[in-house]
């Protein structure tokens, strides 16, 4: 069933962003998600737009049109559709009020998930009849209100539901006589003593006790013939007790012959008793053979526990040994780590040695595709770095940071590319934040068209400030070309599992220092 987000009272009267909303059921993003278009859904409603066996549809949103085709809405993939962790950041700041009637409770949204499952006002159906009711009041509905409860007459002690408890004690206030012909009407119970006084019923009662005396006097004719049949039966049991005694082991106690003067419940107990002995006597015997068999078993559970035992320290040595040899790999992972990360300084050192563009403009060679795809997809290694260049000799120092597998609303579909702004030994006479527009064309092997994409950086952003450390964080095109684009042969852009990526930063209101 499908759950939907929250109500926008959530927020009060203030104004929100209609991004924090989802465009099927219009309400506040529950557990938020992000088509490739950039539509955000619930997740609950996601799921009602990709019904079973279903994984493209229409984007919900009329007005989103494909980019290739306008005259077209985008189609949405199941598939493409993943987490916005940013937008439920955003939503945990926001401060809210709880949207269930007559609750208190104010705070930010991450802790309203945890309060609304629990809130005593929320609705929830009854168990019984399915109606809302609110938590803290279902106790009483179902003692005191439920109509599908059902509740004890005091008059029958019958079991009947609430709703239909008023008719049932109707029913009882009107009762038939039974000494009046059928059919009669029904008299209260207050006028029924009155009326079978003025009626003079005696005669009824006459003929009632006549018949309960017939009745009785059957029941005692019927209680001789099953005594007589009681005693039968017992002189065959007495017969077939002897049969039994005359087969019994020797010395077993048990004879079978009774004294002839005593009566029915004498007999019946001295042969429980002889019984009862000669069962304890067997009893005794079976007892002995299987102590003799408890004696052997207990002494090999011994042994076994004593096997157990000497396992069981054999395994915790083991375990040490086990402990000690992970403590040692860990030691090794983490200096090969190490190693690692004073590799890739060498590597990137390297890289500064080797560049000699200076006018802003540079030319990736990217080999080997496939395999740096291979290696994003399984997470060894999910995005590549270019060589370092400059806008000048003493300028900006810049490089291109590739995702081959594609990175954030590109992962898995496309190839994502971003601009990096790297600490140069000259940023002190650079004016910042960094302005300049930047393009990044993807150059085609056959002489056709190049894919091309640019951008104008965020002043506001960390990105483009002054670098800190040895790198600011990348900014680009995360949907810079979709991998079945990129990869088919027939479009020229990976030939030789190799390709080429054009970065132009526009220098042309670049003053020198």
């Amino acid at each position: 069933m499908s759950i939907g987000g929250y109500p926008a009272e959530l927020f009060g009267e203030g104004l929100v962003d209609e991004k924090y909303f989802c465009i099927i059921c219009k309400k506040v993003l529950r557990e938020p998600t992000q088509a490739y278009c950039g539509d955000r859904f619930c997740r609950s409603c996601q799921r009602t737009l990709f019904p079973d066996g279903v994984t493209a549809v229409e984007c919900p949103r009329p007005e989103c049109m494909d980019e290739d085709n306008p005259s077209q809405r985008t189609i949405i993939k199941d598939a493409e559709i993943f987490p916005d962790n940013a937008i439920r950041r955003e939503l945990f700041r926001l401060h809210v009020q709880c949207i269930n009637v007559g609750c208190e409770w104010k705070g930010k949204y991450r802790e309203f998930e945890t309060h609304f499952p629990v809130c005593e006002f929320r609705l929830e159906a009854c168990s019984h009849c399915n109606q809302p009711v609110r938590v803290l009041e279902m106790q009483v509905h179902v003692q005191q209100f439920c109509p599908e409860v059902f509740v004890k007459c005091p008059d029958c002690g019958e079991d009947i539901k609430r709703v239909l408890f008023g008719d049932h004690q109707r029913s009882h206030s009107n009762i038939q006589c039974p000494a009046c012909p059928p059919g009669s009407n029904p008299i209260s119970k207050e006028e029924f003593q009155a009326h079978f006084n003025d009626c003079q019923h005696s005669g009824y009662v006459f003929a009632q006790l006549q018949r309960l005396e017939q009745h009785v006097g059957s029941t005692e004719q019927d209680l001789g013939e099953t005594k007589r049949q009681l005693t039968d039966k017992f002189t065959e049991i007495e017969a077939n007790i002897r049969q039994v005694a005359a087969n019994a082991p020797p010395n077993s106690g048990f004879s079978g012959s009774l004294p002839p003067d005593l009566n029915l419940d004498q007999k019946i107990r001295q042969l429980f008793e002889q019984m009862a002995v000669s069962l304890n006597e067997r009893v005794d015997t079976k007892t002995g053979t299987f102590e003799g068999i408890a004696n052997t078993l207990h002494r090999e559970l011994e042994k076994s526990i004593t096997a157990i035992e000497k396992l069981d320290r054999h395994r915790r040595l083991e375990s040490e040994k086990a402990e000690a040899s992970q403590q040692k790999i860990k030691s090794l992972e983490r200096t090969i780590a190490a190693k690692d990360a004073k590799i890739s300084e060498l590597e990137m050192k390297l890289k500064d040695v080797e560049v000699s563009c200076y006018d802003g403009m540079f030319i990736w060679k990217v080999s080997d595709f496939s395999q740096k795809q291979q290696d994003a997809i399984q997470g060894r290694s999910i995005s590549i770095y270019s060589n370092p260049f400059y806008t000048r000799k003493f300028g900006y120092k810049m490089c291109g940071r590739l995702y081959p597998n594609g990175d954030g609303m590109g992962k898995g579909s496309h190839m994502s590319v971003f601009f990096v702004i790297m600490r140069g030994e000259y940023d002190a006479l650079q004016p910042w934040p960094f302005k300049h527009r930047v393009t990044f064309c993807l150059l085609n092997q056959e002489g056709g068209n190049a894919t091309v994409d640019s951008f104008r950086p965020d002043t506001t952003s960390s990105s483009f400030k002054r670098p800190t450390t040895n790198m600011n964080i990348a900014s680009g095109c995360p949907l810079f070309i979709r991998l079945d684009t990129l990869t088919n042969p027939t479009n020229g852009f990976l030939k030789d599992d190799t390709l080429f990526l054009k970065m132009i930063v526009d220098i042309s209101d670049f003053k020198e220092a």
